[in-house]
C-alpha cells in the first residue's frame, strides 16, 4: 500500500539525513612515523587504519564513525611527552594507541593519566607499563615476568623433555 511504503519511507530519509552530520571522533596513534623505526610506525598505523575501516563499514548510519590522527614521536622520550600533549589537548581524540619503545611510553603516561586519556600499548612488555597509578593505560602484549612463567610450561608440555636445565638471565 501506498501509505505503509510512504510511512516507512519517512524514518529512512530522517536516517540518511542524520547520518550525513553523525559525529565523527579520532583515535590517535602516536609512533616513529619518520627516522629509523618508521617502518614499524607504518605497519602500527595500517593495523589500527584497518580496524577502522572495518569498524566503519560495520557502523550503522546513526553510529558515529572513527578516524585516525597520526602523532609523530620519533621513537624519543621527549617527543613522545610533546605529542602526548598536543593529542590530549585535542578534544576530537577519543583515545591513544601508541608509542613503541618502552622509554617514549612510560615518559607520555603521565600526560595521558592526567588527562584520563585511555591508552592502549601495543608493543611494550615491560611491566614497568602498567604498574603505574593510572587505571587508563592498557597493554596488549603479556608481561615479561608472565612469559617467563608460562614459557618453560609449554615447551615442557609440548616438547617433554627427559629434563630442563636453564640459568637466570638478569637484565641490565
Amino acid at each position: 500500500l501506498r501509505s505503509d511504503f510512504l510511512a516507512g519511507l519517512g524514518p529512512t530519509v530522517v536516517a540518511q539525513s542524520l547520518g550525513q552530520i553523525t559525529a565523527t571522533v579520532s583515535i590517535g596513534v602516536c609512533g616513529p612515523f619518520s627516522g629509523s623505526a618508521r617502518p614499524i610506525g607504518r605497519r602500527l598505523a595500517d593495523g589500527v587504519q584497518g580496524a577502522i575501516t572495518e569498524a566503519n563499514q560495520l557502523a550503522g548510519s546513526l553510529s558515529r564513525t572513527y578516524s585516525m590522527r597520526t602523532f609523530d614521536d620519533q621513537n624519543t622520550a621527549a617527543n613522545a611527552v610533546l605529542q602526548s600533549s598536543i593529542a590530549t589537548a585535542d578534544n576530537s581524540v577519543l583515545g591513544m594507541i601508541g608509542h613503541v619503545s618502552t622509554d617514549a611510553t612510560l615518559q607520555a603516561i603521565p600526560t595521558y593519566g592526567h588527562a584520563q586519556m585511555p591508552l592502549v600499548i601495543p608493543y611494550g612488555t615491560d611491566d614497568r607499563l602498567t604498574a603505574t597509578p593510572y587505571h587508563c593505560v592498557f597493554r596488549l602484549p603479556t608481561k615479561d615476568t608472565f612469559e617467563a612463567e608460562i614459557f618453560p610450561r609449554t615447551v615442557g608440555d609440548q616438547v617433554k623433555p627427559m629434563f630442563i636445565a636453564g640459568s637466570l638471565v638478569q637484565a641490565a
